[in-house]
């Protein structure tokens, strides 16, 4: 793959991310709104729109430091919690080693992975739910990024999928896009951009969520 063919592949993939991150926000306006509930609206719009700023700001770049990356996927998270009533938590964490200003990595490659989580996985879900997002470094050039739910599971989520029809296929959209975009960014560059789920039970062999293991190549 050419390296001017791959770089346009991936920004017009980046480019149909938005779209579909926009649609599902401005449902969630539009529900504040029929329950009349100007508040809400305002807040979720205030946090929408700074969001949307920084995700403009470094739409044409193929490496972001991983700093912004961070504060977007906060301020999505943060959405995501208004969105639903606060009723599941979150952390972001990294290791101490990770200079978060220093390292670089694509722009909205983790957002899908998080969203599909908390909409499959979470909400589905009764009692306690919580989604954690971690960073580590795998060696000098490459950061594994792992997302744990204690959601549904996705033998359930996919029962559920199957029954809500195009609803689903819509919710879907943004974790083809985001697979589109590591296998480009793999042979691009010819380095790991790479994930792999794996399905969490407890004790009793009962599902108790996934895992979703992020490996992405570091530009510096």
């Amino acid at each position: 793959i050419s390296k001017d063919l791959a770089t346009s592949q991936l920004t017009a993939l980046r480019a149909q991310m938005n779209p579909h991150f926009i649609f599902n926000a401005l449902n969630s306006v539009q529900q504040y709104i029929l329950q009349g509930n100007v508040t809400e609206a305002n807040k979720y719009l205030s946090k929408f729109s700074k969001l949307q700023r920084e995700i403009l700001n470094y739409s044409s770049q193929n490496f972001i430091p991983l700093q912004k990356e961070i504060e977007t996927l906060l301020l999505y998270l943060e959405l995501e919690q208004l969105r639903f009533a606060e009723n599941f938590n979150f952390t972001i964490a990294k290791d101490e080693q990770i200079d978060e200003e220093e390292i670089k990595i694509p722009p909205m490659i983790i957002q899908p992975f998080i969203e599909n989580a908390i909409w499959h996985g979470l909400m589905p879900k009764t009692g306690e739910r919580f989604v954690k997002v971690n960073f580590s470094l795998q060696s000098d050039e490459e950061l594994i990024c792992t997302i744990t739910d204690n959601g549904i599971g996705r033998e359930a989520a996919s029962r559920l999928q199957q029954s809500n029809g195009n609803e689903a296929k819509h919710k879907s959209k943004g974790m083809s896009l985001v697979h589109d975009r590591l296998n480009i960014l793999q042979a691009q560059y010819g380095k790991p951009f790479n994930a792999s789920v794996t399905d969490l039970v407890n004790k009793d062999g009962i599902a108790a969520g996934t895992q979703v293991e992020l490996t992405i190549y570091l530009d510096f």
